[in-house]
């Protein structure tokens, strides 16, 4: 009986866990609110233009590095999605191991990194082009946003 326990303990978990997974992640794709480009990113982006207070010139400038940046990360969210739907496959395939889950992972990791380095290198570029005193209102609007943020940190 204690084995049967077992088992139903682990299928009832791993239904749980199969049904709770995102869609979109399995999918490959992102909801809606989050896809970058979205009405709400461009809402988003528009108002912290207009709260730092550019030029239309910087404006320019900085429509261009957003474009570019974009342009750069698309195709590598892609492989990261792409590379996260193949692990789940992985995990859950007869021949899969804990070792080559993890190797997976990495690549999983390594690829997160390449979105960060255009992000970085965009926003480095940015810099350029905001005046100090921008430069210092948007650390307080980025603050001021992740305040916004820390409720849903675990």
């Amino acid at each position: 009986m204690d084995i049967q326990w077992k088992k139903i303990t682990f299928i009832t978990a791993l239904i749980l866990t199969l049904f709770s997974f995102p869609s979109w992640a399995v999918e490959g794709q992102y909801p809606k609110q989050c896809k970058p480009g979205t009405e709400m990113m461009k809402q988003h982006y528009e108002s912290m233009l207009k709260e730092l207070g550019v030029t239309a010139d910087q404006k320019q400038k900085l429509d261009a590095i957003m474009q570019e940046s974009r342009i750069q990360a698309e195709p590598v969210r892609k492989c990261m999605w792409e590379k996260k739907q193949a692990l789940m496959q992985y995990i859950f395939s007869s021949q899969a191991t804990k070792e080559q889950a993890l190797c997976k992972a990495k690549e999983i990791t390594d690829t997160k990194y390449q979105l960060e380095e255009i992000f970085i290198n965009g926003m480095f570029k940015a810099k350029c082009i905001l005046t100090p005193e921008q430069q210092q209102k948007f650390i307080e609007l980025h603050q001021k946003k992740m305040m916004k943020f820390e409720k849903y940190k675990r």
